[in-house]
């Protein structure tokens, strides 16, 4: 367990919803973000379901160009068995799972998906220059 991943899910489940939550807390070096996936092992999160997970996040980000958020929002929970199931095959941390999971939840309108896009943006390049190398 990383104290930040859990400190960080904390913040986000006392908003109401997720566009409260300060990009400038999330996007800055040494902020939530940085810090969080510095603390992250190798077996809290593998690379290609972070991948997997971000590409289909994107795709529906694309898709918000053309339809409205009502139309896409059932594509976007539907995200949710995928992570149980990542969970469930230990391909992702409890931690991160309810990281991810409050997040989510704290989605309502097309403001908090973008707001959600722009915080697994940051997961995805921090966790990429903070990623634990095996010797």
């Amino acid at each position: 367990m990383t104290k930040k991943i859990v400190e960080v899910t904390k913040k986000i489940n006392k908003l109401n919803s997720l566009k409260e939550y300060n990009v400038d807390d999330f996007v800055r070096f040494d902020g939530d973000v940085d810090i969080l996936t510095r603390q992250l092992k190798n077996d809290d999160i593998k690379t290609t379901q972070l991948r997997k997970f971000f590409a289909a996040v994107k795709e529906i980000n694309l898709e918000t160009k053309t339809k409205n958020w009502n139309e896409l929002k059932v594509k976007f929970f539907l995200l949710m068995p995928k992570l149980a199931y990542a969970k469930g095959r230990k391909l992702i941390s409890e931690d991160f799972y309810n990281l991810l999971e409050s997040a989510m939840n704290k989605v309502q309108s097309k403001e908090d998906f973008n707001r959600f896009v722009e915080f697994l943006e940051a997961i995805v390049a921090f966790y990429k220059a903070n990623k634990p190398r095996s010797l």
